[in-house]
């Protein structure tokens, strides 16, 4: 299937990338396909979103390629994979994630789960885009992002009013170093994205460095309604 969106999944390791912003991280790199894209399989049965991805539909779908670093290509230090599934009412997306020393700490939704080692999805449209986190707890933080010249000369609000533009926003240009040629961009952070679904399970014990641990994965269902935002009302 073909989305009207584009995806991005990410893998943020903070032991590995001490030195960069938070935000940066692993993107999905060469699929079976080839060129980075993902083929979305249509499930066939309901999928239940508990983090086990032990249903035959995940075992059929097609995953991607060891996600790589999303500056130079190089492969990621441990292994991590995704894949996508869609029904009538969801797009479905999970990770398998090996890590040796499970680790997170930040149990309030919308805290900086960038700050965690952490999965990162990122779904856009023409003029926004949604972003998406999970720590190894299932601690979500999510934000839609507009970008700022859809906004018209006077325009306080547009094409959002119901999204105050001066209530619990943040505003960026760029990412770890890197300015955005579009310019700048405006994060709702208040806003939640309508039915959304998710879970993790670990192997391994949490927070303890004495062991070594095996991974964890992460499933998610995004109703497609949920993301009407990203295609409706936009300026242009």
């Amino acid at each position: 299937m073909r989305f009207p969106f584009v995806l991005v999944f990410a893998v943020c390791c903070l032991a590995a990338l001490a030195s960069l912003c938070p935000a940066a991280g692993l993107a999905a790199g060469a699929a079976k396909q080839g060129g980075g894209v993902i083929a979305a399989r249509r499930a066939t049965v309901p999928v239940v979103v508990d983090g086990r991805l032990d249903e035959a539909e995940w075992g059929l779908a097609v995953w991607s390629g060891q996600l790589v670093d999303i500056v130079d290509g190089t492969p990621g230090w441990l292994g991590s994979r995704c894949v996508l599934l869609w029904d009538d009412e969801a797009l479905y997306a999970s990770f398998r994630l090996e890590e040796l020393d499970l680790r997170a700490t930040l149990t309030e939704h919308d805290a900086p789960i960038y700050q965690d080692n952490d999965v990162e999805l990122f779904i856009a449209g023409p003029d926004a885009y949604y972003e998406l986190e999970l720590n190894a707890l299932g601690t979500v933080y999510d934000v839609l992002w507009l970008w700022e010249d859809v906004y018209g000369p006077g325009a306080v609000n547009a094409p959002w009013p119901d999204l105050d533009r001066a209530v619990n926003t943040m505003r960026i240009d760029g990412v770890a170093g890197h300015i955005h040629p579009r310019g700048w961009r405006t994060g709702f952070i208040a806003w939640n994205l309508p039915g959304l679904r998710t879970a993790v399970q670990t192997s391994g014990t949490l927070n303890e460095s004495s062991d070594e641990d095996q991974g964890w994965t992460v499933e998610i269902a995004i109703p497609w309604v949920g993301l009407e935002r990203l295609v409706l009302g936009m300026a242009r």
